[in-house]
């Protein structure tokens, strides 16, 4: 009898651990993994990037000083990282008093006060998606990027609608687009 009820209960546990195996994580666990293992906090750092794929989560950041990429498998296993040394692109305006973060955004120093200084992620995405005339709810696979490029801090912007892949580069400060491509995948 004492043997049956052990087998049953280990059948219970293998149970419980097989389950855990499948355990699919959310995008902010990922995040979290990525930020863990670098050793920083959601606030010492600018994300510049998120993709989401069926079965890993991507995600750039940086601080003032160096660059993260990381991919996240669905487990929670870390699948990739690299990280370089990172400078924050000046902003054309020189303004010495206040620190720029990677997404515009200007925290005066000494003071609490945030001025926003050009296009957010958000919006420049909604400028992405106004061009091409697509439905910005069917969209996949978004991936937005800020460079500096060619002089000019820019968003660098991909996303997958009806089986075509569309780049999108648009200039920060100026909301001017500097170019646009469609492919077929």
């Amino acid at each position: 009898m004492k043997a049956g009820k052990l087998f049953v209960l280990s059948g219970v546990g293998i149970s419980l651990i097989l389950a855990g195996c499948g355990k699919k994580i959310t995008s902010e666990e990922a995040r979290s993994i990525a930020l863990k293992d670098a050793g920083l906090s959601e606030e010492e750092v600018t994300f510049t990037s998120e993709t989401i794929d069926d079965d890993s989560f991507g995600f750039e950041f940086h601080t003032d000083t160096k660059s993260y990429d990381y991919e996240i498998d669905d487990d929670g296993t870390i699948a990739e990282k690299e990280t370089k040394n990172y400078q924050a692109p000046s902003t054309p305006q020189g303004n010495s008093g206040n620190q720029t973060t990677g997404n515009g955004d200007q925290t005066q120093t000494g003071e609490q006060q945030t001025q926003t200084q050009g296009l957010t992620q958000d919006e420049a995405l909604a400028k992405a998606v106004a061009h091409f005339g697509v439905d910005g709810n069917s969209i996949t696979n978004v991936r937005i990027k800020q460079e500096y490029d060619d002089g000019r801090n820019v968003y660098d912007i991909d996303f997958y609608y009806n089986n075509k892949e569309y780049s999108f580069e648009i200039d920060i400060n100026t909301s001017e687009i500097i170019s646009t491509d469609i492919d077929n995948i």
